[in-house]
């Protein structure tokens, strides 16, 4: 049985779901879904009755369904934020709203078949028109005869040619399709961004078993356990294959220094030689070519420069740079992989509007010849399935982009695709799959400890960006219980509500209240965003702003933003009544706060520790907090005369006053990513990482 929507053809005997020749790897419970819809079209179907039919009875929660809903509008709907295919029906749940065309195959003789919509079709006419054509010219005058002798050799050949033409312009890319997918480890803990071995049989990757543990290089055998490769006090955060002998990996010093280092691990003795220091704070994307030695990375000159791709000879340490980024960039030049027979590069450019764009670099010229792609979400990742083709993934999809074509398609959607890679040789397949389990909890604000915390939230997926509100304990966060990222509010003494944003959140950077607390302020996509809380409304501010990073209000009418536009990120005040826009800092700034004194800005800045106490009159800057470290740059909240922020794993508070720091408490487990105060002092939420685990898994083209 076959049910046809939208272009889309869903084949139960094949259990499988296709357009235009691409075929969508669909999770079972997934395609049970699509079923039912297709099965129940034009009806409002609640959840209840999801339940009972898709999941036969079995206990779930409406989160289970939101996933599984948002992750088949991510493969049927043009636009996910405006869905015109699976509709929500408010106190109800959702409405199909396709057409169906059923096809049953068993309806037709042995002898038949179903036409395609493919070349095929113009085939069959200029059968078919020759055969009239003829016929008719039987019946006419010889005179006639001789006409239409001359005028159907030509007409033939015109559609000759235009079959010709039409079936060169259609071709269909190649449908792949992958195999079952099988884990490759089974350390516990988290072990992620792996590479296979020239023939594919062995492994190396990154692990850690607990949250707070370094992250260190591991190998794995074809056959074997897997062991450990380094054991050291840094971090490690990207390793590859060189040759059989060693492997190439990036690591930083510390979590907040974030040094970073290039080094050589011999997969014999495992001796570890220092190779190249790569930029400082920066995830170092790697690639090598075995025949020339030489090592392919993203770097960048100045903690203030955007990433070009760069390449160091290992024999005579020459170093070049490759790419020259627009300085207008986000990032610059960042995720790039070799090809196999190494005559070019993949590069992502990250651009802003949280787009990548993918370019082609050759190296077997001088020249190094750049040629521009299409674009991709910001958090693509590129490999190679071959000299031809590309995989790239996105956390939610694995697509294969076809250089001669120059079409992508989807190889699978599945919301638990991580990092992955492609190994040419073999036409493997391995990627990141785990989860993670974050929720807030309160605590008093003079101690954290087990027995006094409150859970806020209790959840089996993501909360966290917990901000207190002014005024009372109201508070805002992100959750992912749907699926995806949604903003909650909730109010004091009242029940959490989605505030329901308008559009996908990719990008985060962190939520302020008003005075009063009738509005919210939210960075979300790098865009601006205001919420009314009592008309439960969003607006956006300054639509051409497409690089706003830190939000703060500074009054009921005005705030401010960190934006790097020209290539520097500075502090920016804008009028909410009259939207005009005004540069607040000259020095730089990143993230930005204000006390009860508006005279004063408290900032952090890109590239320089510290926080800084600014004079918006006399533009006279002094530092507050100098050792406050860099990568801690939303660790920081201002409540009335006090300043609380993070150093290691302890909270401290300075206070305005008599500008002493004090300590306060250390934190449950690992130093959250956030946290907040309340208005009254009294208590304090974090997120708090309660299950994290990751594998790598395997699959293969087929």
């Amino acid at each position: 049985m076959e049910y046809v929507f939208n272009g889309f053809s869903l084949d139960t005997k094949l259990s499988s779901l296709s357009k235009s020749n691409v075929r969508y790897k669909l999770e079972p419970r997934v395609f049970q879904l699509l079923l039912y819809f297709c099965k129940r079209s034009k009806q409002a179907i609640t959840r209840e009755e999801l339940i009972k039919y898709v999941w036969q009875n079995r206990v779930v929660g409406y989160a289970a369904i939101n996933r599984a809903i948002g992750e088949l509008r991510k493969v049927i709907e043009e636009d996910v934020t405006d869905p015109k295919i699976i509709i929500t029906v408010s106190k109800v749940g959702y409405l199909f709203d396709a057409q169906i065309m059923l096809i049953d195959e068993e309806r037709y003789l042995p002898n038949e078949k179903l036409v395609s919509e493919k070349p095929e079709i113009n085939e069959v006419k200029a059968k078919e028109l020759c055969t009239l054509d003829f016929s008719v010219a039987s019946k006419k005058s010889n005179k006639k005869t001789l006409n239409v002798v001359i005028i159907i050799p030509i007409l033939l050949f015109t559609i000759v040619l235009l079959y010709l033409f039409i079936w060169r312009n259609t071709v269909p890319m190649l449908s792949l399709t992958l195999a079952i997918e099988k884990p490759l480890t089974t350390l516990k803990g988290t072990s992620f961004k792996g590479d296979l071995s020239a023939s594919g049989q062995d492994l190396v990757f990154l692990h850690k078993e607990k949250a707070n543990d370094r992250v260190q290089v591991w190998l794995q055998k074809e056959g074997k356990k897997a062991e450990r490769l380094t054991n050291d006090d840094t971090y490690y955060t990207y390793v590859i294959y060189a040759d059989d002998a060693y492997v190439l990996a990036s690591r930083f010093n510390n979590l907040e220094e974030r040094n970073c280092e290039i080094v050589k691990v011999s997969l014999l003795n495992k001796v570890i030689e220092s190779v190249f220091n790569c930029a400082d704070r920066a995830m170092t994307n790697l690639s090598f070519h075995v025949e020339s030695n030489t090592l392919f990375f993203n770097y960048r000159r100045s903690i203030t420069s955007v990433f070009n791709i760069y390449s160091y000879q290992l024999d005579t340490k020459a170093f070049k740079q490759l790419t020259f980024s627009d300085v207008t960039a986000d990032h610059g030049d960042f995720t790039l992989a070799l090809s196999p027979s190494g005559n070019q590069l993949a590069v992502l450019e990250y651009r802003d509007k949280n787009q990548a764009i993918l370019k082609f670099i050759a190296l077997n010229g001088s020249d190094n010849k750049i040629v521009i792609g299409p674009t991709f979400s910001a958090n693509s990742h590129v490999s190679w399935l071959s000299d031809s083709q590309l995989l790239l993934t996105d956390g939610d999809q694995l697509k294969q982009y076809d250089l001669l074509t120059q079409k992508t398609s989807i190889l699978g959607v599945n919301t638990n695709y991580g990092y992955a890679r492609a190994h040419a040789l073999t036409k493997k397949i391995i990627f990141d799959k785990g989860k993670v389990t974050a929720n807030i909890y309160q605590y008093p604000l003079l101690t954290e400890q087990v027995n006094t915390k409150q859970a806020v939230t209790n959840s089996s997926f993501i909360n966290y960006e917990m901000k207190f509100s002014n005024l009372s304990k109201s508070v805002s966060y992100l959750s992912t219980d749907s699926g995806e990222a949604e903003i909650i509010i909730k109010l004091e003494g009242q029940r959490a509500y989605n505030a329901k944003f308008p559009g996908e959140i990719s990008t985060f950077s962190n939520f302020d209240w008003s005075a009063s607390d009738d509005f919210l302020m939210a960075g979300v996509n790098q865009k601006l965003y205001l919420y009314d809380i009592n008309k439960q409304k969003w607006q956006l501010l300054l639509s051409q702003e497409n690089s706003v990073h830190y939000v703060s209000f500074i009054d009921e009418g005005n705030i401010a933003f960190s934006s790097n536009k020209g290539g520097q990120w500075q502090i920016w005040g804008m009028n909410l009544p009259t939207k005009s826009v005004t540069q607040l800092t000259t020095q730089g700034g990143y993230s930005i706060q204000f006390g009860e004194n508006k005279r004063s800005a408290y900032i952090t800045k890109y590239n320089s520790p510290g926080i800084f106490q600014l004079d918006l009159e006399t533009n006279i800057e002094k530092v507050l907090l100098p050792e406050y470290k860099i990568t801690a740059w939303k660790k920081w909240q201002i409540v009335g005369q006090k300043l609380y922020y993070i150093k290691e794993q302890s909270l401290y508070q300075f206070d305005f006053t008599t500008q002493i720091s004090s300590y306060m408490s250390m934190f449950e487990l690992k130093t959250p990513g956030a946290f907040s105060v309340s208005f009254d002092h009294s208590v304090v939420q974090r997120e708090l990482v309660e299950a994290s685990y990751s594998s790598i898994w395997v699959t293969q083209i087929e």
